[in-house]
């Protein structure tokens, strides 16, 4: 996580989560000795509405007063100095990607939105799938755990992608998972790949195609073979210390994660959401997206490299 110099927290309407988030963001600038600016947008409002100036300073005064607290918990101290404040208005996440683009942050923090978080509903509403679809950098979204005194953290990788890109994800995804396991005190750290044989469902009950039971056994035999090769090939540089669990599993990620993350309690799961690069308009996977309908715990999002989102830049 020393990666991160230059962090964006976003300030949403989940006030309860908005305090703990923010005071994770600020350990981990005071941490990498790095600078954090903490962005409020608000829906813009007729000029001519009576509330509008109240409602604006209200949240203001809130923001200013959360700061000032998340500020005053810091051990260490913030050796950039205080965070700086700022207020949009606009659509949230066009002006949220605008002001990464604008001011090169490498990474965005934000809590889940309220209805999300409160109901704890599965998945991520408007604004958030947004800014998982197109932010171009690390995107932190934030619920509260459900470990608070040992948080359970599972990185899910790919590694059996071919492209340069698909390696350094993977690497990106192992380093950021090792990283949280180290900074949040007591966490635990599961590496994850799920693997399915291709066409196995039409290769075992297909009238037309006659594949003998002892056949399908080596096919799946020897796929497995080349997952756990891969995977271990992977993980060999970062499964250190005894708070680090493998585990290959053989399934459709669509199905595994999911399970793994509600049945087992996840808190955060670090994950890629783009299924390759080069191509405008492709924003997420869709593997990805249909696991991330699905959980209930914070993600730590990121892109491979050469990702260009299509919102354009800011011009003011």
């Amino acid at each position: 996580m020393n990666r991160f110099k230059n962090i964006l927290f976003v300030y949403s309407g989940n006030a309860e989560a908005n305090l703990t988030a923010l005071k994770q963001g600020l350990e981990l600038t005071s941490a990498n000795q790095g600078r954090l600016t903490v962005l409020t947008v608000l829906k813009a409002l007729p000029e001519d509405w009576h509330y509008r100036i109240p409602l604006e300073r209200y949240l203001r005064e809130q923001v200013e007063s959360d700061v000032q607290q998340a500020v005053a918990g810091v051990e260490d101290g913030l050796a950039g100095g205080p965070p700086d404040i700022e207020f949009i208005s606009g659509e949230a996440f066009i002006e949220i990607i605008g002001k990464v683009l604008a001011d090169q942050h490498d990474l965005v923090i934000k809590a889940v939105d309220t209805r999300a978080q409160k109901k704890r509903l599965r998945g991520f509403l408007t604004t958030d799938m947004h800014l998982l679809r197109k932010c171009p950098c690390p995107l932190w979204l934030f619920r509260e755990p459900k470990n608070a005194r040992s948080p359970r953290l599972l990185a899910a990788i790919d590694p059996m992608g071919s492209a340069p890109e698909d390696d350094a994800m993977t690497r990106l995804i192992l380093e950021l998972g090792s990283s949280m396991r180290e900074r949040l005190e007591g966490a635990s750290l599961e590496i994850l790949h799920a693997w399915e044989l291709e066409y196995e469902d039409a290769l075992r009950h297909s009238p037309f195609l006659r594949v003998s039971a002892d056949e399908l056994k080596s096919r799946s035999e020897s796929e497995e073979d080349k997952h756990t090769q891969a995977f271990h090939a992977a993980v060999e540089d970062f499964c250190g210390g005894c708070q680090t669990k493998l585990s290959l599993v053989k399934g459709s990620p669509i199905e595994v994660i999911p399970r793994k993350v509600i049945g087992e309690g996840i808190d955060l799961i670090v994950m890629g959401t783009v299924a390759r690069t080069g191509i405008q308009g492709l924003f997420i996977g869709n593997t990805a997206e249909t696991i991330l309908t699905q959980v209930d715990c914070s993600v730590l999002a990121v892109k491979p490299e050469g990702f260009v989102t299509p919102v354009a830049p800011r011009t003011t």
